[in-house]
């Protein structure tokens, strides 16, 4: 008997020694990815601004950007006296109020007077191409300035458009093929300016306001990807309303 009951252990003990552990269920999803870099534009549109610039304008937005940690800027129709010392210059003030860098794509000149497209970038600019819209009947002065921005995770192009007002939806469309080739289709694109509706292959930041609209004037589009906007609201300023946009950028496309 005694022999019985020790063969019948030995047996359990092998049993329990061959049987897998349960299965655990920790029950958590795996954790989302996190964006390598949040990046916050600005747009305005400085045909708004009727009135002299004074030195004051420029400490006010220079204020603004900081509070609001705007690392873009771009600017629409900005019109200069770069020659006049007279004159304010939003293009030579600005940065000697808050450091960023600038890009300017010209538009018209005429009698010590410039207006053009503006980028400003607290991150290195490390190309510009401002590009007029050549062979498209309705446009006269009218261009789109991009700056590609390094932005570390990576390269961004910011393009900063003045579009024609006064346009048949088939000049348009090829004015907006002409901002779609300011960057590679691999790499981010931001569109900031006078724009209406987001040409196929681009979205409206804008569009996710929760209360109010963009400024007159101003529209902020993204291409699809590695940018996902998580916020988007309206600044008033003296010169114009900021259309300010949140993105988070991710090294791979986010579904």
């Amino acid at each position: 008997m005694h022999r019985i009951l020790v063969l019948a252990l030995a047996s359990l003990l092998i049993l329990s020694s061959c049987t897998p552990p349960p299965k655990t269920d920790s029950g958590t999803a795996p954790a989302p990815p996190k964006p390598e870099l949040s990046i916050q534009v600005a747009t305005m549109n400085f045909s708004a601004f009727n009135k002299r610039l004074e030195k004051s304008d420029v400490v006010q937005l220079a204020q603004i950007l900081k509070r609001e940690q705007i690392d873009v800027l771009s600017i629409q129709g900005l019109v200069r006296y770069p020659d006049l010392s007279t004159r304010v210059d939003l293009l030579k003030e600005l940065p000697a109020q808050i450091d960023m860098r600038t890009a300017f794509g010209e538009m018209v000149s005429s009698s010590g007077k410039q207006t053009g497209n503006v980028v400003f970038s607290s991150f290195p600019i490390m190309s510009h191409h401002n590009q007029t819209f050549d062979g498209i009947r309705s446009a006269s002065f009218e261009a789109v300035l991009g700056a590609t921005i390094d932005g570390g995770v990576h390269s961004i192009t910011i393009a900063s458009a003045t579009l024609p007002t006064k346009s048949t939806v088939e000049d348009l469309d090829r004015c907006e093929q002409v901002i779609l080739e300011m960057a590679p289709r691999t790499q981010p694109l931001i569109v900031t300016g006078n724009l209406s509706s987001p040409p196929a292959g681009l979205n409206d930041a804008s569009s996710q306001l929760a209360t109010g609209r963009a400024p007159a004037g101003t529209a902020l589009w993204y291409a699809d990807g590695p940018l996902k906007p998580t916020s988007v609201r309206v600044v008033p300023s003296n010169i114009a309303p900021l259309l300010v946009a949140r993105f988070d950028v991710y090294r791979a496309p986010q579904p």
